[in-house]
């Protein structure tokens, strides 16, 4: 049985069962089907046909819930104001793609690889990145509430006024990461490794820190 998700768009509420999944119909295999595909990765016939299938068919379509991405590698992908819930992207290696304007909740991409891309103006809510390398991402704009970095690493990513309330980074090594006039009010950077990281104009002060950072190893 799966979970109920609520997502909420304006004045309009869906309601989405997460988590159902359908399984390779192979003989054996316990594994879950692609997205678009009603196969698994391991009982693919033609890989490169699938990819080509899943980026046009993604390009097509706006609206994208309970997609199994795992450890797929997206490259090129121009997946503009989109909308994703539920979304299985763990273990994904993502790289020279752009989310620009997208919204994302209750969506994973731990353990993922996410390398050059895009997320400006993307509306990230109760997501989970944990354990990822992520490196020169821009998420300028962005709204990321309640969202899990916990143990990243990260570097070379832009958060320019964007909304982090609440998120955490607990455990993480950044390294030139910029948060440039945003809101960190509970956002969470305890045991965290920062190395050249900038909260220029943002309110640092409402952030968790452990306290030998605050606020003499900030640059504000």
């Amino acid at each position: 049985m799966g979970v109920t998700l609520v997502a909420s768009q304006g004045r309009k509420i869906y309601n989405y069962p997460m988590f159902t999944s359908v399984n390779c119909p192979m003989p054996g295999c316990r594994r879950k089907s692609l997205a678009f595909s009603p196969y698994c990765r391991a009982h693919l016939t033609d890989q490169d046909t699938y990819f080509t299938h899943l980026k046009q068919t993604m390009s097509e379509q706006t609206t994208f819930h309970n997609l199994n991405m795992n450890r797929l590698k997206l490259n090129g992908f121009d997946l503009r104001n989109k909308d994703f819930s539920g979304c299985d992207f763990s273990g994904v290696k993502i790289e020279d793609c752009s989310f620009e304007g997208s919204c994302f909740h209750t969506c994973f991409f731990d353990f993922s690889f996410i390398h050059q891309t895009n997320f400006k103006d993307a509306r990230v809510i109760f997501c989970d990145f944990s354990g990822g390398h992520l490196q020169d991402l821009d998420f300028s704009g962005s709204e990321i509430l309640h969202t899990n970095f916990n143990g990243i690493e990260g570097r070379r990513l832009k958060f320019r006024d964007s909304d982090l309330y609440s998120s955490r980074f607990v455990e993480s090594r950044l390294e030139e990461v910029h948060f440039y006039d945003c809101n960190v009010k509970k956002t969470d950077f305890r045991r965290a490794v920062l190395t050249g990281v900038n909260f220029k104009y943002s309110n640092y002060e409402e952030g968790l820190f452990d306290a030998p950072w605050i606020p003499e190893e900030l640059e504000r």
